[in-house]
């Protein structure tokens, strides 16, 4: 009977850490190429400026995908908001709700590549530690390990 508890109460965990793990958007459909990150960081405000490029290829047709990107949290201040998407010049449609970033494209056929532009700006929850160093400086500080990018700049953060 323990020895049945027991498996019973380890795949009760195993099934938990699974569903903890499906919160994250797993890059369903696309596979990220590159990421090119320009950060301004500044020393009167924890506001962050971000531009990122990233180049996606479409695994399938597709008209949309999804990156991982906190969103901006009214109550607390803490988060990212999402300023602009590009496809060169074009602007393109987006949502960023729940800590996805949604991007809708044109119809993508099947091994195309294309690069992105999003632009945002925010106050980092964790990933990127703004602090001071023991001299009163202050430090940048990116701890990304395990899943925690997506707190700071848009990604594929599983």
């Amino acid at each position: 009977m323990k020895f049945i508890f027991n498996i019973f109460l380890a795949s009760l965990l195993a099934m938990s850490s699974l569903k903890a793990q499906n919160q994250m958007i797993k890059a369903r459909g696309i596979d990220i190429q590159h990421y090119n990150l320009d950060l301004v960081v500044n020393d009167s405000t924890d506001v962050i400026t971000g531009k990122m490029d990233v180049s996606v290829r479409f695994l399938k047709l597709s008209n949309k995908f999804e990156l991982n990107l906190v969103s901006y949290d009214t109550l607390t201040g803490l988060g990212m908001e999402v300023t602009s998407v590009l496809q060169g010049e074009d602007s393109l449609e987006f949502a960023h709700r729940y800590d996805r970033l949604a991007i809708g494209t044109d119809i993508i056929f099947k091994d195309t590549i294309i690069t992105y532009t999003i632009n945002y700006k925010g106050i980092p929850k964790d990933g990127f530690i703004i602090s001071k160093n023991k001299h009163g400086d202050r430090t940048f500080f990116g701890d990304n390990w395990p899943n925690r990018a997506h707190h700071w700049f848009p990604c594929i953060d599983h």
